[in-house]
């Protein structure tokens, strides 16, 4: 029990040290509402029931792949048992890999806005920046009568 309660504040400790997600949000409204102020709907709804769907999906979602659609592919049993040793493993790996290329490319994203507004941002005005069209001249301005 006492593991189990260590555990959970070490979790929640680094979920607060990270980005801004709705995890950390969730879980600052709870601190911020303290243990008088308690409201266990809040928490069930927002916290335990989406944890626990992530939890319990990354746990059925391989057993239902490895135990239900490889043999209908009539793979060897030799096949099957590796897919269902392997499976767990895998899918932690891509659900990582997703993690930070998405991590990456949010990073490229701020760093390509950080060099344009370095180089063409003056104040709060834009200068010698035309973006790329198909049109070879520009448009004349309109003329008022």
């Amino acid at each position: 029990m006492a593991l189990g309660v260590l555990h959970a504040k070490i979790i929640a400790a680094i979920t607060l040290m990270g980005p801004q997600w709705w995890l950390k949000t969730v879980i600052e409204q709870v601190y911020a509402n303290g243990i008088r102020n308690i409201d266990l709907h809040f928490i069930i709804r927002k916290l335990a029931a989406p944890v626990m769907a992530v939890l319990l999906l990354s746990l059925c979602v391989p057993y239902v792949i490895a135990a239900g659609i490889v043999p209908l592919m009539g793979v060897t049993m030799e096949m099957q048992n590796l897919v269902q040793r392997r499976i767990y493993p895998f899918l932690l790996m891509v659900v990582v890999l997703m993690g930070i290329l998405s991590f990456q490319l949010r990073q490229f994203k701020r760093l390509y806005e950080h060099i344009k507004n370095d180089k063409y941002l003056v104040g709060q005005r834009l200068v010698n920046y035309e973006r790329k069209t198909g049109k070879s001249s520009p448009a004349p301005p309109p003329s008022s009568p």
